[in-house]
């Protein structure tokens, strides 16, 4: 009888300080929520806020701090990330057994069809060959036809060209001799007249066409 009458006192006694211990740790998260809003704290206020963790866990033995939250879910996610990597690693090991595998019969394949290739290869080969001295020599006519071709049009380009000097030059000493006759009909002598008239075309004084100039004073000069 008196055993129990003890037992429920100590259950009293507990009940009691651990209310006592609930009270005075709001009391402690109360002034901790104030330092929370003031500024320059001192070094032990800064001990005070650190210690917010241990009166919230007299409150509530289960509350988990932001910061241990923070940690569980990056070791958690720390976690998934490794068991993604044995499971990449799983996949890799199976596809590269798989490669394999592939690699194996293609293997077999290429060596069932590497002797009848070597076959077509050389006959092949001997084609290619005539083939290419066929080449070569239609690419030496072609060159010997085109080499004929370039020398008969700058033939025919000399050609055109001779004849259009030609006809220049008929022209102008038409016009030379026109007006080698005007003067003469002024009452100039020849001697004067083309005296005059190479003056008038002498080179120096037609710089912007030289050679014209002196193709009139041959001319010129031909006049007897």
């Amino acid at each position: 009888m008196f055993s129990n009458l003890d037992m429920d006192s100590d259950s009293d006694n507990i009940q009691c300080s651990r209310e006592n211990e609930i009270r005075k740790a709001k009391k402690k998260l109360k002034a901790i929520e104030k330092l929370k809003h003031k500024d320059n704290l001192t070094p032990e206020e800064e001990i005070k806020l650190q210690n917010e963790t241990i009166f919230r866990r007299v409150i509530n033995p289960a509350y988990i701090s932001p910061k241990e939250q923070h940690r569980i879910e990056q070791d958690e996610l720390i976690r998934k990330k490794e068991k993604q990597k044995k499971s990449l690693k799983k996949d890799k090991l199976t596809q590269s057994k798989l490669r394999k595998e592939q690699e194996r019969k293609y293997n077999e394949e290429r060596r069932r069809n590497e002797e009848q290739q070597r076959r077509n290869e050389e006959q092949q080969r001997r084609n290619e060959e005539q083939e290419r001295y066929n080449e070569e020599q239609r690419r030496r006519n072609e060159e010997q036809e085109r080499y004929n071709k370039e020398q008969q049009d700058r033939f025919e380009y000399q050609q055109r060209q001779l004849y259009k000097q030609q006809k220049q030059i008929s022209k102008l000493e038409k016009r030379i001799e026109y007006e080698f006759n005007e003067l003469l009909t002024t009452g100039l002598s020849k001697k004067k007249a083309k005296h005059k008239m190479l003056l008038q075309y002498h080179p120096d004084k037609n710089l912007k066409d030289i050679n014209l100039a002196n193709k009139i004073s041959c001319i010129i000069n031909d006049f007897t």
